[in-house]
């Protein structure tokens, strides 16, 4: 079976094909969800003695389940030769605390910040993971003005679950130096059913 998370927008999905015949041969692999014509996925494969091929195809977005069967046959026409359950499903909303609010340590003029980014849930005995998208640091003067970006753009992304610990600076991630005053440590990312997070520090000294 093949099984995916449906985001909003299209979802990219990557299957392998391997001819166990022991020849080469060329085939043509198609979605079928029962609704119309099976749609061809991507161009057709040539699968050689042995070999592993990959094939690659996007699924549109969207809030509601997605099901079928992926239909290998070959590609000159021909009764299919393989087929597979297909499952894409929206992604759950994102549970509270996927985004845990940033603790700041103090020490002898150092600031340590720690957050913790994504989660682990444990449902019985299946194991969900949360992973967050666009996981971006801001340093918010505590009397008001712009935020000033922790982290650089290459910074910016999808963080695996875990937490986090680094040091803060008045020299940014961008060169900058920024006054000395009190600031607060937001942390702002993106939920995979695309919900908008933010968490935000206490006000802190950086000196």
């Amino acid at each position: 079976i093949v099984s995916v998370t449906r985001g909003h927008t299209a979802t990219r999905v990557a299957v392998a094909l391997h001819d166990l015949t022991g020849g080469d041969a060329r085939y043509r692999v198609t979605l079928d969800t029962g609704g119309g014509e099976p749609v061809t996925i991507g161009e057709d494969v040539d699968v050689g003695a042995g070999v592993r091929r990959g094939v690659a195809f996007r699924i549109p977005g969207g809030e509601e389940p997605l099901t079928g069967r992926l239909v290998v046959a070959p590609a000159g026409g021909g009764d299919p030769v393989a087929w597979a359950p297909f499952v894409a499903l929206p992604p759950a909303p994102p549970p509270s605390g996927a985004l845990g609010v940033p603790r700041i340590a103090t020490q002898s003029g150092a600031v340590e910040a720690t957050v913790v980014v994504g989660r682990h849930e444990r449902d019985g005995d299946r194991l969900a993971s949360v992973t967050l998208h666009g996981v971006a640091m801001w340093l918010v003067p505590a009397g008001g003005g712009d935020p000033l970006p922790v982290t650089g753009e290459k910074s910016r992304g999808d963080w695996p679950t875990g937490t986090y610990r680094f040091l803060v600076s008045r020299r940014l991630a961008t060169g900058v130096e920024v006054p000395a005053g009190r600031y607060r440590l937001r942390v702002t990312a993106s939920a995979p059913d695309g919900t908008s997070l933010r968490a935000e520090s206490e006000p802190f000294p950086l000196r």
